[in-house]
């Protein structure tokens, strides 16, 4: 019933009769049986009731002959017997699938070891495979919700997408989280915090709740990450890359790490040591095609055209193939370029986007703030009050607005737009500063 495969090759009860028949009887069967290279033994009783029947089921290891796992079903009548053994089979596959053919230390703290629906932390398990492999894994994190409804992590694994596409059903699963709250270990009540801390967008909460649960899940690359993308988020570019490093160490298998990297190189302009890590990246199973976009940049930026291009080509022909929106590859491009001072390059590729859609309003912001960069405020003004005519006006053209009206002297309109800016993001690095900087004139922002 528990069949077989090239992971685990399984022998039938026969041949295990005649090995041990076959071997010296003074030696225990389950010695015997370690000796051929069988590590563990399936043991099932069924047991006759008052009024039904028990199957109980054990799995042992015949190393030290202690259980690794046990379960059991009742049937009321003898006929349902074997699809009570079919249940408890897919439970112990189940099992050594996620506890022994697969086990996953990033994921070890991820779950209780009280769980008892394995079929559930094995969706979760192939979840976070999807994910590694850059694949969505939408469907395994609701799969393992469906057969475990208190299993807490793929709710809180659910949350940063659904905050992008689909906020009410955020708010919803957070509401989910908070019932689960009060029998959460002090691990999973950190990860509940922080999923409503990304609601909210509170960048600092995220961090200090990632924090307080590295205290309880030490060396967990999972958090770390996240953690060193909310640094960068907070502009905290050297201490992102510091906390960075365990990942980084041990060449971790998830591609954006070095994305990441790359970017904090930048920004503390070590546009050499950005490049090497982005190399560094090819080597992995799994392509991540903003790892190559943001290579392609860095090469125009080192002036190696030959390579600029090679790669560019290959990010578009990735994105492509996922069918993202060529108008949306050309503005992370005039993002990337930006980033390195290439503003001419940065004008050429968002113009492209805008080309495609005229009216969206991030389009609009993102070419307001490259000619502020560059020095050009008439035209940044232009570009920022076209974006915030539309009907959901980008954030940043209002910072960028209140950044032209400042140089222009004119407080009172430097101020409002500031406050939409601050009314729509509050918890950015921008936002931090900018509240800081007002702070000390007035306290217009809280008004």
């Amino acid at each position: 019933m528990i069949g077989n495969s090239k992971d685990l090759p399984v022998m039938n009860s026969e041949r295990i009769d005649e090995l041990i028949k076959n071997k010296n009887a003074t030696s225990s069967s389950y010695k015997i049986l370690s000796d051929a290279g069988i590590t563990f033994v399936i043991r099932g009783s069924i047991i006759e009731l008052a009024d039904n029947y028990r199957i109980d089921v054990k799995l042992i290891n015949t190393s030290d002959k202690l259980p690794l796992y046990s379960s059991f079903e009742n049937v009321e009548d003898i006929s349902q017997l074997g699809k009570a053994v079919g249940i408890l089979a897919k439970r112990v596959r189940d099992f050594i699938y996620v506890k022994v053919l697969h086990y996953d230390s990033d994921l070890r703290n991820w779950w209780t070891e009280e769980s008892i629906n394995y079929e559930a932390l094995k969706k979760f398990q192939l979840a976070k495979d999807q994910i590694f492999r850059m694949i969505p894994a939408d469907n395994y994190l609701m799969e393992a919700i469906k057969l475990d409804s208190t299993f807490v992590s793929p709710r809180i694994w659910l949350i940063p997408k659904l905050v992008r596409t689909n906020p009410e059903e955020a708010k919803k699963q957070y509401a989910v989280l908070k019932t689960l709250f009060a029998n959460a270990n002090p691990f999973e009540r950190e990860m509940i915090d922080y999923a409503g801390a990304f609601i909210k967008k509170d960048l600092l909460g995220q961090a200090y709740h990632l924090r307080n649960a590295i205290d309880y899940s030490p060396g967990d690359l999972i958090l770390i990450y996240n953690l060193a993308d909310v640094l960068k988020s907070l502009c905290n570019y050297q201490e992102a890359l510091e906390t960075l490093q365990p990942c980084l160490k041990i060449k971790w298998g998830f591609p954006p790490t070095y994305g990441l990297a790359a970017a904090c190189y930048i920004k503390l302009n070590k546009i050499n040591e950005a490049k090497n890590i982005l190399v560094e990246s090819l080597s992995l199973p799994t392509r991540y095609i903003n790892n190559f976009a943001l290579l392609s940049v860095i090469y125009w930026r080192l002036g190696e055209l030959e390579n600029s291009k090679k790669y560019e080509n290959l990010a578009l022909g990735y994105f492509s193939e996922l069918k993202v929106p060529i108008e949306n590859v050309y503005k992370l491009l005039s993002d990337f370029y930006s980033d390195l001072g290439l503003y001419d390059k940065a004008l050429e590729k968002i113009n492209e986007s805008i080309k495609i859609k005229p009216d969206e309003s991030l389009f609009l912001a993102r070419k307001a703030e490259i000619f502020f960069r560059k020095g050009d405020y008439v035209e940044s003004k232009i570009e920022c009050l076209k974006a915030i005519k539309s009907s959901e006006p980008a954030p940043r053209a209002y910072l960028v607005l209140g950044q032209i009206y400042d140089k222009e002297g004119n407080s009172k309109l430097a101020i409002e737009n500031y406050k939409s800016f601050y009314a729509a993001d509050s918890f950015s690095c921008d936002a931090v500063k900018l509240k800081q900087r007002l702070n000390s004139k007035s306290a217009v922002i809280n008004n």
